[in-house]
């Protein structure tokens, strides 16, 4: 079969399982990085606020930025939240207390 394709043209590259889970891993990882930042998301709720203050949108699109805004609110808390779970403070004695 590989015979075949070399004389199409093609090349067939093969992959044990090692390399395809790092593969996937490394896709999973760039997908992450693709999430804002809290501070993005915070950035972009204070655009939205401002322009939902102006006045200036009609009914259907403040209800369209109130959710855009409140999806923003969901995810900045959960960030927060997660990193409230993984600071830790020094108490008097000098050991590790959950904060």
């Amino acid at each position: 079969m590989t015979d075949q394709h070399e004389k199409r043209g093609l090349n067939v590259l093969t992959f044990d399982e090692d390399d395809r889970n790092e593969d996937l891993e490394e896709y999973f990882e760039e997908e992450e990085d693709l999430e804002p930042t809290l501070e993005e998301m915070i950035e972009q709720i204070d655009e939205i606020s401002s322009e939902m203050e102006n006045g200036r949108l009609s009914l259907e699109d403040s209800f369209k930025k109130y959710k855009q805004g409140m999806d923003l609110v969901k995810k900045c808390t959960k960030q927060i939240s997660a990193v409230e779970k993984q600071i830790q403070i020094l108490d008097e004695q000098g050991e590790l207390d959950d904060f």
